[in-house]
């Protein structure tokens, strides 16, 4: 385009700026109030939608949630009180030496052990990052090491109650 055209197209576009601008002022106040409006419903079903599909979004979740992460904590949790109540009765039985506390610590170790083999079951269905196995497989190395301390706490204990029996009360 020459500099005359150049005008000619700037001239042109300001008066149909100039003519849109017009149309809207000789609008009646309905016609306003109307486009206005629309423009309000069009704005609210955008965000109703956005809303919804965030909605779904969370949905998903939730039921992954459910399926996948609630069974998990719950095997945790049995874990977590199978473990301190071990813990709790074995230290009776090492300071009593009763074997009453002993048979019950050993329950709550073997339960321990069944939490540990449904821990696995569920790391088969839902273990997407393989944490919960990484995690599984410390816990039976450590419940292994423990179940051998206990087993050679108890040797211990009965070579000293023999030791006892053979020299006598102090």
């Amino acid at each position: 385009l020459s500099g005359a055209g150049k005008v000619d197209d700037l001239l042109q576009r300001s008066t149909t700026k100039k003519r849109g601008l017009e149309m809207f002022k000789n609008m009646s106040l309905a016609v306003k109030l109307g486009f206005g409006f629309g423009a309000v419903v069009v704005i609210t079903l955008i965000l109703g939608s956005i809303a919804v599909l965030n909605m779904r979004n969370g949905q998903a979740a939730s039921v992954m949630v459910a399926k996948e992460k609630m069974p998990q904590l719950k095997v945790a949790s049995g874990m977590d009180g199978n473990l301190l109540n071990a813990a709790y009765t074995l230290r009776a039985y090492m300071y009593s030496h009763d074997e009453k506390f002993l048979n019950e610590g050993k329950e709550f170790l073997s339960a321990l052990r069944a939490n540990i083999k449904e821990g696995r079951v569920q790391a088969e269905k839902g273990d997407k990052d393989g944490k919960l196995k990484e995690a599984l497989d410390k816990a039976e190395t450590y419940l292994d090491q423990y179940e051998k301390a206990l087993a050679d706490s108890q040797k211990e204990i009965m070579r000293s109650e023999s030791a006892i029996a053979i020299l006598g009360p102090a």
